[in-house]
């Protein structure tokens, strides 16, 4: 069970990552992948390693996810170093068939350098149906925050943290032996905005406001591509500028949140890509 020195330990050392790159970091990407290259029983698995962590989870009876978690990705590098690491990490640990096991290791002793990794990893990837599927941005605000006023009508506030209300409940068909049926819950859609207080959150001494811009399930679609793995995180949003910002447009209604755009535009000039014209 974790101690209040542990539970503060890890705050301080999420905080400190976050520091270290000025405030913005890679918050989570994730990878839809084929259940049938995992071996079997396994259904969550979670490690910490080399200034990584990663857990993979059952989203569907053929497919898993695998998460890599943002505190050990560095946003300044293209995110294809980390994601390798990753694969590595997870090879090396057997989580894999040994046949697809073994391709993965021969394609990962290939990629000495930048240009060759980002040509036959990628390939790889694509060949056995990896999906790059989900991604998080996030943006720390150290002692001040960011926003001006909130629209309750276009927000939900649960637990200290605002979450834009296009948060919504999956349900799908399922039915029984008598063809009857009923409906069971088949996922959910995140909010695409959240903001709070971090520092509250990790239970340190120091006001943290958080903004998250979360790109999943239909918000990701014909976005996420394998490609955009060998960009870093400001690579990222200088590429996709626009559409980043039609998608934020599109789930955010106008007016519902005001930033304080002067100091953003100072501090996190990046960030003001995503939600203004």
């Amino acid at each position: 069970m974790d101690t209040g020195n542990e539970i503060s330990n890890y705050g301080f050392f999420c905080l400190n990552h976050s520091k270290k790159f000025g405030g913005k970091t890679i918050d989570k990407l994730t990878f839809t992948v084929p259940k049938q290259f995992f071996k079997k029983n396994i259904f969550q698995y979670n490690e910490k390693f080399n200034n990584l962590m990663y857990y993979i989870e059952r989203c569907h009876n053929q497919y898993f996810k695998l998460h890599i978690q943002g505190e050990f990705i560095n946003p300044l590098i293209p995110m294809l170093y980390s994601v390798i690491e990753v694969f590595d990490h997870i090879s090396n640990n057997k989580l894999f068939f040994e046949e697809f096991n073994q391709k993965l290791r021969k394609t990962i002793s290939k990629c000495k350098d930048f240009n060759t990794a980002s040509v036959d990893f990628i390939k790889f990837l694509n060949s056995n149906c990896f999906h790059f599927s989900e991604l998080e941005l996030a943006f720390d605000f150290f002692n001040y925050n960011p926003v001006i006023e909130v629209n309750n009508y276009s927000f939900r506030n649960y637990n200290d943290t605002y979450y834009t209300n296009d948060y919504k409940i999956n349900y799908r068909k399922e039915f029984k032996e008598d063809d009857s049926y009923g409906y069971v819950k088949d996922g959910i859609r995140e909010s695409i905005l959240s903001i709070y207080n971090r520092g509250k959150k990790l239970k340190v001494n120091e006001n943290v406001w958080r903004v998250e811009w979360r790109l999943r399930d239909i918000r990701s679609w014909r976005l996420l591509d394998l490609t955009d793995l060998r960009l870093s995180m400001d690579g990222f949003i200088y590429s996709k500028g626009n559409r980043l910002r039609n998608i934020y447009n599109n789930w955010v209604p106008k007016n519902s949140i005001t930033f304080n755009l002067d100091y953003i535009n100072n501090y996190f000039p990046i960030f003001s890509l995503l939600i203004t014209g």
